[in-house]
Order: structure tokens, then C-alpha cells, then sequence
């Protein structure tokens, strides 16, 4: 027909074209589209178990956990032992010993490292190791009521959480000498409350300033582990985010308001110890990312929880990059968990908690495997 050109679909020319598009078409769906339904969580099992049988490694509460490249550094607040665990021929010895002379230790609690320099904290004191050849390097004393439950180190400094101080953040240089300390705290009162008995009211307490502090690069991180919040600060000391997290991982802005205290306290008082319906359980900064292990909340009628989650932040944007659900052996129920040891290797992370399962009271800890983590959800 007059004013139309027909074109012959079947030459070479043509095909290459429509093929060209369908290719295309097809990279950007996986590139694009792909991702937005790749948010289901990833199952992970054990990579190796270090246990009593094995290993000798018993504990009667969950210790606390770091790890350096080569070994695992394991505190044991209830037997005043410092173990360290050799990642590679997995035999175990110990770093210092219980007393309270240079390189001695009495109820340690949290241990953290840089490089191979470990720092343990242990009734109000801080003392440091060298990871590979055990030497005593220094200690110092905080001199802080109510002793820091928190620790972190970075190539010159040292930060805790002081409780009932009006900048409960305290930063210390390795030497001792106190740099600055900044934050705001959490603080009750009893005579705004009618608490029923001074355990109750010194039970919330530990509860709301239940911290973890860690450091990256110029920032630094406060995460409250009962409430799930998590606050960062400028260097400086001024405050430049804070958001909190659920065990979805859907993050929302917060805002810490007097009100919300209220609301927690008066159903505290009341008999509801649910806090939240999640709770941070441990924290770590790796390679520019934040690894938060949530406990979901248990219902009346559980002891346990059938796996424990980790979600992987983006530690300069806070975005979600990863969920994982972290299972006992044979996926026995879990009792409960602590970590958060974490090290790398060319193209893996390696994760470590403790852990007791409901079966037979099994104590362990557990090395979980994940590849290192190179898109978002």
C-alpha cells in the first residue's frame, strides 16, 4: 500500500536489534528489580563450635566476646579468666591471671581490640594486652561509680558509659588521662516514681542505661541494648544522628523524649517487663558497617528463641544491607546469646557469639560465616 513501508522482522539487522533489548531488559530486571525481593532473611548455620568437650571451654554465664585476626579473646566475669583462643590450631590458654597486680584481673567484664592490642575491663579498671604474645602493656584506673558496663578502643583513645553522670560518655587516651566526656543520660528519680522495693527500681535502671559504645572513624556510636536506640556523635562530642531499630529491621527517627520514660516506667511498675518488642543484643563495627544482633521479644509461654537475627548497617548511612537468622546447632532452641566477635577474611566475615541452647543446657560458642556484603536490600 501507497505510504507505508513494510519491514522484514527476519534480517540479521532486526533480530540483533530485538535481541539486543530483550538482553537488556532482562540485566536491568536483575539489577534493579531483582533486589527489591531479595530482603528475605539468609538462614545461617555453624561454621565451627568451640565447646566444653572439644575445646575445655566451659562457662556458667555468657562470657563476653572480641576477636583479632588470628585468635578469639574470650572474659569470664564469674571464674576471673581471660582466655585466648587460637583461631587457626584451636588450643586455648589464658592472658594474665586472677589478682589485682600488673597484668591481673579481678571479675572481668567487657574485653575489646585494635589490631592486636586488647583492652579488658574489670572493676572500674582498664588493662592492656597484647593479643599475640600475652604481654601485660598498661592499666589505668576510671575511677567511676557504679563501674562502666562499656568499652571500646580505636588507635589512640578509649570510651566507656559512665552511669548517673550528666555526660555519661567518658573518653580516656591508652595512658589514662581522660580526654572529654559529653551525651545525655537516662535518668529516674524515686521520689517521681512509687517503686515497690529499691531492687525494682535499681532492676530498670541497669535496663535504661544498658549501653554500647563503639567507635568509627571520626563518629562514634551509643546503642541502648533494652530499648533498641542507637545515637551518634560527632568526635566533638555533638550528638548527629539517632534512630532506633526493630526486629524487622525497619529503621524509624527517634526521639527520646521524658514521655517516653514515663510510659516504660509505669508499666514496669505495673508488672509489664516488656520493655520493648525487640532488643539489641550486641554490636560491632567492621569495614564501615555496623553488625546489631537483635533478640526478638519472647512470648509469656517461650524459655527460648528459635534463632537469634543480625542485621549488617551501612555504619556511615545506617540503611540495612543484611538480615540473617543465626540458628543453634540442629536448630535447637536457643536459651540465650552474647557476641559480638567478628573478623575477615578475603571475601567472608566471620561472627562469633556465645551461646546456651534449652537442650541439655549445651554452653558453646558459635563461628558463623557470611560473605562480605556488597548491595542492599
Amino acid at each position: 500500500m501507497e505510504g507505508y513501508v513494510r519491514i522484514n522482522y527476519k534480517k540479521p539487522v532486526f533480530k540483533f536489534v530485538i535481541m539486543l533489548f530483550l538482553v537488556g531488559a532482562m540485566l536491568f530486571f536483575l539489577f534493579f528489580t531483582l533486589p527489591c525481593f531479595s530482603n528475605y532473611p539468609i538462614d545461617l548455620m555453624p561454621n565451627r563450635i568451640f565447646d566444653e568437650e572439644k575445646h575445655n571451654l566451659f562457662f556458667k554465664s555468657l562470657p563476653f566476646i572480641t576477636a583479632t585476626d588470628t585468635h578469639l579473646i574470650i572474659s569470664k566475669n564469674q571464674d576471673h579468666v581471660l582466655w585466648r583462643l587460637d583461631l587457626n590450631t584451636e588450643k586455648i590458654d589464658t592472658i594474665g591471671g586472677r589478682g589485682e597486680g600488673p597484668g591481673e584481673y579481678f571479675q572481668p567484664t567487657k574485653v575489646a581490640a585494635f589490631g592486636d592490642t586488647i583492652a579488658l575491663l574489670h572493676n572500674g579498671n582498664v588493662s592492656f594486652f597484647n593479643s599475640k604474645t600475652k604481654e601485660f602493656i598498661n592499666r589505668f584506673r576510671t575511677f567511676i561509680p557504679f563501674y562502666p558496663l562499656s568499652l571500646s578502643i580505636n588507635e589512640d583513645r578509649l570510651m566507656v558509659f559512665a552511669y548517673y553522670r550528666k555526660k555519661p560518655i567518658m573518653e580516656y587516651s591508652w595512658e589514662g588521662e581522660k580526654v572529654k566526656e559529653f551525651g545525655e543520660p537516662v535518668v529516674l528519680s524515686n521520689d517521681k516514681y512509687s517503686f515497690t522495693n529499691q531492687k525494682q527500681y535499681s532492676t530498670l535502671m541497669g535496663l535504661l542505661n544498658d549501653f554500647i559504645t563503639l567507635y568509627h572513624d571520626n563518629e562514634c556510636f551509643l546503642i541502648n541494648r533494652s530499648l533498641s536506640f542507637v545515637k551518634k556523635y560527632s568526635r566533638t562530642g555533638h550528638k548527629t544522628k539517632e534512630f532506633s531499630i526493630n526486629y524487622n529491621g525497619k529503621i524509624s527517627p527517634i526521639a527520646f523524649s521524658d514521655s517516653k520514660v514515663d510510659q516504660i516506667v509505669k508499666k514496669w511498675i505495673k508488672g509489664d517487663f516488656k520493655l520493648v518488642e525487640s532488643s539489641i543484643d550486641s554490636a560491632e563495627v567492621f569495614d564501615d558497617l555496623l553488625f546489631l544482633s537483635i533478640i526478638k521479644e519472647r512470648s509469656a509461654d517461650e524459655s527460648g528463641v528459635k534463632h537469634g537475627i543480625l542485621f549488617v548497617l551501612s555504619a556511615v548511612d545506617n540503611s540495612v544491607l543484611e538480615e540473617f537468622h543465626f540458628y543453634a546447632p540442629e536448630k535447637h532452641i536457643i536459651q540465650g546469646f552474647r557476641g559480638l566477635g567478628i573478623r575477615a577474611s578475603n571475601d567472608s566475615y566471620f561472627v562469633y557469639f556465645g551461646m546456651v541452647t534449652l537442650s541439655e543446657d549445651d554452653r558453646f560458642i558459635a563461628e558463623y560465616k557470611i560473605k562480605k556484603v556488597n548491595r542492599r536490600l
